[in-house]
């Protein structure tokens, strides 16, 4: 896949991410900068970074059988994402065309340059599950910004002050 049909599928995830967060009140600015490292989206301030995958399948032979075996996948290259600062959608697409987001603070890809799954995103048990429509992680990461450089965050986190339950 060349440059060009790689970013014509990246704009599908880019836009559906903008009708999603729109139609979820959000005030969302496209970045139409191809070479903005990291940037698909902006609310306000925050940086939203969309990845979008469509189901691809590896073949592995059994070494001793001779067997070929398919098994699906999704993967999204992420490059250096890991500021904590930015939300980080990775959209997989399934075989009947539905978009599952996983929606994460940036952090969490942890230096990362690719990741991937090998499970259907509702049957996916790992590292990103959790995020599986976690459109909270937008409302909280927009919240954060409002802190001062973030040392509230920390000091609530120490002492336990303005969490809710």
């Amino acid at each position: 896949m060349n440059h060009c049909q790689a970013q014509a599928i990246g704009n599908i995830g880019e836009q559906w991410a903008y009708d999603q967060l729109t139609q979820r009140g959000y005030d969302v600015l496209m970045v139409p900068n191809y070479f903005a490292r990291c940037v698909d989206l902006k609310i306000g301030t925050l940086p939203i970074e969309v990845k979008y995958a469509r189901i691809s399948y590896r073949r592995k032979v059994n070494k001793r059988t001779g067997e070929i075996k398919r098994y699906q996948r999704w993967q999204w290259h992420v490059g250096e994402l890991d500021s904590a600062d930015r939300v980080l959608f990775l959209i997989a697409e399934d075989q009947a065309g539905i978009r599952h987001p996983f929606i994460m603070p940036g952090s969490v890809m942890a230096h990362r340059r690719q990741f991937e799954i090998s499970r259907h995103p509702t049957k996916y048990q790992g590292l990103i599950a959790g995020y599986l429509n976690a459109w909270e992680t937008v409302a909280f990461l927009l919240e954060q910004q409002y802190y001062d450089d973030r040392q509230l965050t920390i000091y609530h986190y120490i002492t336990g002050e303005g969490e809710t339950g």
